[in-house]
């Protein structure tokens, strides 16, 4: 399997230093009442704000500690950088910009004491898709309207290859799992959904649409990952069925559903490992996020436990409406040390419209030493992507049949 090219751009030691003569005064909001924080803005990339630390002007540069990252591919990165054309003047390259500020941001009334103090701006080069690690910039420097303050961080520029895998059709409809590298589109794994693994005969005598049907199809489901061959190398299975909590329609934090992501046993045969177990609820609120949380497993004396204390993902998938009926699905897995794996996909909740889009893997190279580790994040994304349709409100219909893909069985 290649990767494709990607870079990962790290922002650190991040700090805030301001001459006493600059200092706000009390008719605003002192920093170190309301702390300084800035918003990193990168074209094509969604707006991170951060708190920003405020330092005596004799204090020494803050610790190399990583405060956000971004990640382009080799495309995105190509569009993003202007050439020249036909010996036109050549336009000014996107910039990655940091943007000073005093006070505290509003909320949703805006209600803010916020007061812009500078930016600071560094210009993306092509340079930066070069192999080797480039420090774009590290230490201080001024910002605002005569020096109004300093600034202090580190811009680092490193290679970050990742795997790029693509369902070709739903997960409940199992498609087979493409790896895509440019242009070329190379099946890799197929997958295979089953539900209601003890009664097969009545999966097409069920009606998905009903409210009461729909507790009882909501369980039991289990996803496998086969390589070329034939073999299964990865699988998740459904192990606590998502069912509304009383009074409710919807699956609660309380009362999640919940998958192991399994790997094959030593053994042969029928034997499984755990190798961690992902649990899914519905958020309360307008916004319909899904939380969702991933720990690992340890093994102790020859038994397998979830380790409680190793948390890989604790995140709310993100559901941002792009249309009436439509809501775009983004997950990912973040750890200390960097990037591990992201899932994206659109979802419809209308019955008429469907889904809209295939699932989409990204997988960062470090993390695969053998065909069967990258399968594993294949069934752990289609686990995410099945968590999403099983956590609708009961009240609602499901967006679609998920009995149509046992038809065959």
């Amino acid at each position: 399997m290649d990767p494709c090219t990607f870079i990962k751009v790290s922002i650190s030691s991040l700090a805030l230093r301001v001459p006493a003569a600059s200092k706000p005064t009390t008719s605003r909001v002192h920093s170190a009442c309301s702390p300084c924080f800035c918003d990193i803005k990168l074209p094509n990339n969604p707006v991170k704000t951060l708190p920003l630390p405020l330092l005596s002007l004799d204090s020494p540069a803050p610790n190399q500690i990583i405060a956000s990252t971004f990640y382009l591919d080799e495309s995105s990165f190509q569009k993003q950088i202007t050439t020249s054309v036909l010996g036109r003047k050549k336009a000014s390259n996107p910039c990655l910009e940091v943007v000073v500020y005093t006070g505290s941001r509003g909320g949703t009334c805006r209600f803010g004491t916020e007061k812009q103090l500078g930016k600071f701006r560094i210009e993306v080069d092509a340079k930066w898709m070069d192999s080797s690690p480039i420090e774009v910039h590290n230490g201080w420097v001024p910002i605002g309207k005569r020096k109004a303050g300093e600034l202090h961080l580190n811009v680092r520029v490193e290679s970050d290859p990742r795997f790029v895998f693509q369902f070709n059709g739903q997960p409940e409809v199992s498609p087979q799992i493409l790896q895509l590298q440019g242009k070329v589109h190379q099946p890799i794994f197929s997958c295979k959904f089953t539900r209601d693994r003890g009664s097969r005969a009545r999966l097409n005598q069920l009606d998905p649409w009903t409210h009461e049907k729909d507790k009882k199809d909501r369980k039991g489901w289990l996803i496998l990952i086969h390589d070329l061959s034939g073999s299964p190398v990865a699988a998740a299975s459904m192990v606590t069925p998502f069912v509304p909590s009383a009074g409710t329609d919807r699956v609660s934090r309380s009362n999640p559903g919940a998958w192991l992501i399994l790997k094959p046993g030593t053994q042969g045969g029928d034997s499984w490992l755990p190798l961690g177990r992902l649990e899914a609820w519905r958020e309360r609120g307008s916004k319909g996020e899904i939380g969702c949380n991933f720990k690992v497993t340890e093994e102790r004396s020859g038994f397998y436990r979830i380790a409680n204390k190793i948390l890989l993902s604790k995140t709310a998938i993100s559901c941002q409406k792009t249309s009436k009926d439509i809501v775009k699905i983004n997950m990912e897995l973040p750890v200390q040390g960097g990037f591990i794996m992201s899932a994206t996909t659109i979802h419809s909740e209308h019955k008429k419209t469907g889904k809209c889009s295939k699932l989409q893997v990204q997988l960062a190279k470090r993390h695969v030493t053998c065909v069967e580790d990258a399968a594993v994040f294949m069934a752990l994304a289609a686990a995410v992507d099945l968590s999403v349709d099983a956590c609708q409100p009961f009240s609602r219909r499901f967006t679609k049949d998920l009995g149509l893909s046992c038809a065959s069985l």
